[in-house]
């Protein structure tokens, strides 16, 4: 079974980061980029990407300061999140691609599929985003939680992902990159959230929440629901904020399909 390891992958220089990535799946199939949520990793996706391999060329990386890339020197946004992906899709030759994103993967996400702030939202042909919220204000009801984090709450909650990431990344600094992320999270003017903008996405859209996640509600999601155009919506059983990992049968079993019946029209139509 093949997995992102941490271990076979390439990096892109981009300015003053180095930004790590790793490809697996069908050479042949449709791109499929994975972008993972805050303080997370690649290697967050390993408990779905079984299934998908067969079909999809899979494309995984690490945003600036995760995992193994470094952090750099440029503040953390999410625009900033969104150049780097840019540019290891051109450093690919990727023409068009779907995508999944979790929580600031899924923020990211939205941005790559708005014409309001990608020239090249077109090449985005489906777009799955788990838990993502287009702007966090501080009238939510989780900015404080977000607001409140520090380096050793996150330690003392997940002391194996913290672990990982010193043992992996070549410039680990969690203290300077918690801080960077907890600034993205709670700045609304500054974070470059995509906000009103999601209502330009012209890509299927599919949003996925866990039944039970404490930060990302399921009027939440109906409300994006109504945003953008023809999004559909799926509640993962028994799934908290990281659905796709809670119960990653359910995500797939959904997510596969979705993607298969929209990529493959894709095909088709280019075929015409």
């Amino acid at each position: 079974m093949a997995l992102f390891t941490h271990a076979s992958g390439q990096y892109l220089v981009k300015d003053d980061a180095r930004i790590y990535y790793e490809t697996a799946g069908n050479p042949n199939g449709f791109p499929l980029l994975l972008l993972h949520g805050g303080l997370g990793n690649l290697t967050d996706f390993n408990s779905i990407i079984s299934p998908l391999i067969p079909h999809f060329q899979l494309i995984a990386l690490d945003f600036r300061g995760h995992g193994k890339s470094t952090l750099g020197n440029r503040p953390l946004t999410y625009q900033v999140y969104q150049d780097d992906v840019e540019a290891l899709l051109a450093y690919l030759n990727i023409i068009q691609y779907a995508v999944i994103g979790f929580s600031d993967g899924g923020v990211t996400a939205y941005r790559l599929a708005s014409s309001k702030t990608s020239p090249q939202a077109s090449k985005v042909k489906a777009m799955v985003a788990i838990a993502a919220h287009p702007i966090i204000s501080p009238s939510d009801f989780i900015f404080p939680l977000l607001n409140d984090m520090t380096s050793q709450k996150w330690r003392t909650k997940f002391p194996e992902p913290v672990s990982y990431y010193e043992r992996v990344n070549a410039e680990p600094d969690f203290d300077s990159l918690v801080q960077q992320v907890v600034t993205l999270w709670t700045g609304h003017k500054t974070s470059q959230y995509p906000g009103k903008a999601i209502k330009h996405i012209q890509a299927p859209t599919l949003l996925v929440r866990g039944e039970s996640d404490p930060l990302f509600s399921h009027q939440l999601m109906e409300d994006i629901q109504h945003i953008i155009k023809g999004a559909q919506i799926h509640t993962i059983e028994g799934g908290g904020h990281e659905a796709h990992q809670d119960n990653p049968l359910n995500f797939i079993q959904k997510v596969k399909a979705y993607l298969l019946e929209n990529t493959q029209l894709m095909d088709q139509e280019a075929a015409c």
